[in-house]
């Protein structure tokens, strides 16, 4: 009876978990009219509002983040608020975090840390002057 109370509860707890898989972003026909760079905007641009490109899986469950992919996915979102131009403001590098040691387990990195998937871009979207 015991046995059996103890695999339930297992068996709730673990079908309660969802599993996100990030995939890679695609550029939109609209977000490939967006630049991205870290300079600052031509005169005439206006601020919009700060803005943050993800890509990857924080747990690790999808795909590596790279550079490439944040930079797709701020442009995208960048292009839904009518923005053309992002400044980078700050990246934050898929990678070991924390500073344990690191044992390889089937290529993937065991630590005492934290192993994190996400590329993550913030910045600042602006809208030029139309006139």
């Amino acid at each position: 009876m015991k046995r059996t109370a103890i695999a339930m509860l297992c068996l709730s707890v673990l079908s309660g978990c969802t599993v996100h898989i990030a995939i890679p972003p695609v550029l939109t026909p609209n977000g490939e009219r967006v630049v991205v760079g870290r300079d600052d905007p031509a005169p005439g641009h206006v601020l919009i509002g700060g803005i943050q490109g993800v890509d990857g899986d924080r747990l690790g469950w999808g795909h590596q983040g790279t550079f490439e992919g944040a930079v797709i996915a701020i442009r995208n979102k960048a292009e839904t608020m009518g923005a053309d131009y992002v400044q980078i403001v700050s990246t934050v590098e898929s990678g070991v975090c924390g500073t344990s040691s690191i044992d390889h387990i089937n290529g993937v990195p065991i630590l005492n840390g934290c192993f994190r998937y996400e590329y993550t871009i913030t910045g600042l979207a602006y809208k030029g002057d139309s006139k």
